[in-house]
C-alpha cells in the first residue's frame, strides 16, 4: 500500500501519533521525573516543575519558565515495576506498579472513568 492511499486521513494519524508521543509520553515524563531528551549528545536529565499563582502584592508569580537540570545516566535512575530484580534470588524481590499515589489523582482519575462512562452510555441511549 503506497503512502497516497491513505491520503489526508493518513496525515492526520501520523500527526495525532506523534502528538501523542510527545504529550503523554515525553511531556509526562518532563513535568514528574525528568527526561534525558539530549542523549547521547548531552547527558544531562531535564524537569519542568513549579507553581503559578496570582498574589495581591506580587502579582501574577510563574517558576516554570527555566527547566531544571538534575543528574545524568550514571547517577539518576527511575525506578518502575519492569525494573529487573536485583539480588540473590529475583523471586523473592517485589514488583510494584504505582497506579495512583495521591488522594488528588485518586479525585481526578474517579471523576474521568465517571466522566467517560456516562459519555458513553448517553451515546448509546440516543
Amino acid at each position: 500500500m503506497d503512502s497516497s492511499a491513505l491520503g489526508a486521513y493518513g496525515v492526520r494519524v501520523a500527526w495525532v501519533s506523534l502528538v501523542s508521543l510527545l504529550v503523554a509520553g515525553i511531556g509526562l515524563d518532563l513535568v514528574t521525573n525528568g527526561v534525558n531528551a539530549f542523549y547521547p549528545v548531552h547527558d544531562q536529565f531535564y524537569s519542568v516543575s513549579g507553581k503559578l499563582q496570582f498574589s495581591n502584592q506580587e502579582g501574577v508569580v510563574q517558576t516554570f519558565i527555566q527547566p531544571q537540570a538534575h543528574g545524568s545516566t550514571a547517577n539518576t535512575h527511575y525506578r518502575t515495576g519492569f525494573d529487573l530484580a536485583r539480588g540473590p534470588d529475583p523471586a523473592e524481590k517485589e514488583r510494584v506498579f504505582p497506579i495512583v499515589r495521591s488522594g488528588r489523582q485518586l479525585l481526578l482519575g474517579a471523576m474521568s472513568f465517571g466522566i467517560v462512562g456516562f459519555r458513553l452510555w448517553e451515546s448509546r441511549n440516543k
